[in-house]
């Protein structure tokens, strides 16, 4: 081994160019290494700063739904549009309209709506399930471009993202109907409309009326003071006066 060796080394000295050319071949791969290494660390730096908006649905309570649009990520999206096959349409409000362009939407800044208000009543209309939301926007000049020097603007890269909402999911789970103060007067009404023009039925409805607003009056109970230490004396020498009085 040690003959090997200092063969090896003497047949070095006597071609010395190669010895050159090997250097310099390691000085490229090792150069080549860091360029690779540098290029994946920008990635993932790019990736970090970079704007993540999101598209969903999320149930609320009870049988409400929304639909929301949020900034997930750690810098600011700019011209955030949304297009949805087929279009986003609401059984329980026919005039549910979406945004055309939100400007800007900071980290952790989201744009929501309810797209249902009584979730149980979808399924039962034969409403589309399933959504194809594809969202796009653009990051900021500096975060696309961290190196050139840039000011942050809304000239950065663009970004598409795809979502699929879906709310099969949810036609597992129950739904509770609640009843608010909007639902009692719209059964009032339809119990005037039905009486007509039934004087005693009318006369019985307006005091009915009268007595579920009173009873959905709560008057709080004003809290009793503490009594002072005179207060209890007094009342423990009055105890003791009526005793004695009963006993007599």
């Amino acid at each position: 081994m040690i003959d090997f060796v200092a063969a090896l080394g003497s047949w070095l000295r006597e071609n010395g160019w190669l010895t050159d050319w090997l250097l310099l071949l390691v000085a490229i791969v090792t150069a080549w290494f860091a360029l690779v290494q540098i290029r994946h660390a920008r990635q993932v730096q790019d990736e970090q700063a970079r704007p993540y908006v999101v598209a969903g649905i999320r149930r609320v309570t009870g049988g409400i739904v929304e639909l929301y649009v949020k900034n997930f990520g750690s810098t600011a999206a700019y011209d955030v549009r949304m297009a949805s096959e087929p279009a986003i349409e609401s059984v329980t409000d026919p005039g549910l309209t979406v945004f055309d362009v939100i400007p800007t939407l900071v980290p952790q800044d989201e744009w929501s709506t309810i797209w249902e208000d009584r979730a149980h009543e979808r399924k039962g209309a034969g409403a589309p399930d399933r959504f194809e939301i594809t969202l796009s926007y653009r990051g900021s000049a500096a975060t696309s471009a961290p190196h050139s020097g840039r000011r942050p603007g809304r000239s950065g890269k663009e970004f598409t993202d795809r979502y699929v909402i879906d709310w099969a999911p949810y036609w597992s789970s129950s739904f509770v109907v609640q009843k608010d103060m909007d639902d009692l007067v719209k059964a009032v009404q339809g119990i005037h409309r039905s009486i007509g023009r039934d004087q005693l039925g009318q006369r019985n409805l307006v005091e009915s009326g009268h007595s579920i607003a009173e009873s959905l009056q709560v008057v709080p109970t004003p809290p009793t003071p503490p009594l002072s230490m005179l207060g209890r004396i007094r009342n423990r020498l009055w105890g003791r006066v009526h005793r004695g009085d009963v006993d007599s």
